[in-house]
């Protein structure tokens, strides 16, 4: 099948070179006529000025005004999306890489995390990560304010421009640039031609349009839409008729093109009515929540100043790279596990290591996110390795080995160790089947 579905099986920019964690990039085969793509300039600056080591930070905030070192900021746990965004729509000028974030515990009757005294602040916070509290926020943020099946587009809410909620996505847009900065983070849920149009201020290519919608859109309204493409490329007029009139198609078309549109009536309007439809809901609905973020992304600040021409050399290329780079997908996270096998038990061990790669081939795209959060603390791929070692089962301390319920698989579960990018996996499982219920378990926690 042609058309709607070629662009998922190749990417639509090939991947030159992974981010790696000192900020050089590990060499990847590319045309030499191409040459070192923009992308890999903007990706090594960031993340390997994203990755000097922190100062330390005094408990309680110190000059306000300058740009010393300033911190800890207090995020509830409960409570990451309001929080964050309120510190950043007041002190985004004032966060840097030294910056500390303390995460505490919800306090009922509790506001904001500012209003908690500092003896419970002592009792009730632990130090969380930058990479850790954006993909925090971002999970939150997109349930709030974002819709969409694999990839999220922003929800179109009219009432907000005209209410005081509406700087939200200028706030956004700061949160996504220090994201970036501080630590290369990117929530690659948001959706690329979305993303394209924050970085650019334009519409992406229709190819990427297309590509997009397929991800936004839910699987049966994805395959309407196909079943009406494929009709009017030559299936014949009665069956391009036939399909035409089925509710299915009429219902997708309306959902994302709005209640007066129509489904074209010859085949020879198909194609550039879906380029339309893709351009209408990925960046003409959401064009005024598009420039906001854009405005938040390109505001300067004295800590974010020098990366402003890293940020704005950004085209669609590099959006596509960086995305290439930072989602999780089954082969980029294998390409990245380096498994420490024992040569003296390299059967068991590599049998076990094959049912990993197995479950992982399995996974759902919001379950890798999940996967990626429990075994680095980040849901994006921002490092250049990920470990994977075995251990006996009377040497797995894993809380589920310990604790396990009636009708719990055998064996030993597996667990993580996100400090050091370390998943822990058993030396030996009875089945695959055993193995991928354990993992799956484990990636829910």
């Amino acid at each position: 099948m042609s058309g709607w579905h070629s662009t998922s099986s190749r990417p639509l920019v090939s991947r030159q070179q992974g981010i790696t964690k000192s900020g050089s990039s590990a060499s990847v085969p590319s045309s030499a006529s191409r040459g070192k793509s923009s992308v890999d300039t903007v990706a090594s600056h960031l993340m390997a000025t994203s990755r000097k080591a922190s100062s330390p930070v005094s408990l309680f905030p110190q000059d306000k005004t300058s740009n010393a070192t300033v911190g800890p900021f207090f995020i509830r746990r409960d409570h990451v999306l309001d929080d964050l965004m309120d510190v950043f729509k007041h002190s985004a000028d004032r966060i840097h890489r030294g910056s500390l974030f303390r995460l505490c515990r919800d306090v009922s009757g509790v506001n904001n995390a500012t209003s908690l005294s500092l003896d419970t602040l002592q009792d009730n916070w632990e130090d969380v990560a930058h990479k850790t509290l954006f993909s925090m926020f971002w999970a939150e943020c997109l349930k709030t304010y974002f819709d969409g099946h694999l990839q999220k587009v922003p929800k179109v809410d009219s009432s907000l421009a005209s209410t005081s909620s509406s700087d939200v996505p200028y706030v956004l847009g700061k949160i996504l640039r220090h994201g970036l900065v501080l630590c290369g983070y990117w929530p690659v849920a948001v959706s690329p031609a979305c993303a394209v149009s924050v970085f650019t201020g334009e519409k992406c290519s229709q190819a990427l349009f297309l590509d997009s919608l397929r991800h936004v859109m839910f699987p049966f309204e994805a395959e309407s839409l196909e079943d009406l493409r494929e009709s009017a490329r030559g299936s014949g007029v009665e069956r391009f008729l036939r399909i035409r009139a089925e509710k299915r198609v009429g219902v997708a078309v309306q959902s994302y093109g709005g209640n007066q549109c129509q489904v074209p009536t010859r085949c020879d309007e198909v194609e550039a009515f879906v380029v339309e439809l893709a351009a209408y809901y990925l960046y003409c609905q959401p064009f005024w929540w598009l420039r906001e973020m854009r405005r938040g992304l390109l505001s300067v600040t004295d800590n974010t100043r020098k990366d402003q021409d890293y940020l704005t050399s950004m085209g669609e290329r590099e959006v596509v790279d960086m995305y290439l780079t930072l989602a999780p997908t089954p082969q980029a996270i294998l390409q990245r596990t380096r498994f420490r096998i024992d040569e003296s038990k390299q059967v068991s061990q590599n049998r076990v290591k094959g049912f990993l790669e197995r479950s992982l081939l399995r996974l759902s795209r919001q379950q890798l996110l999940q996967l990626m959060m429990r075994w680095s603390d980040a849901d994006c791929l921002l490092d250049d390795s990920y470990l994977v070692i075995f251990s006996s089962s009377s040497s797995s301390a894993s809380p589920a080995s310990s604790s396990s319920s009636s009708g719990a698989p055998s064996g030993t579960p597996p667990f993580f160790r996100p400090a050091v990018n370390t998943l822990v996996l058993g030396q030996t499982c009875p089945s695959f089947d055993v193995f991928d219920r354990m993992f799956r378990m484990m990636v829910k926690c």
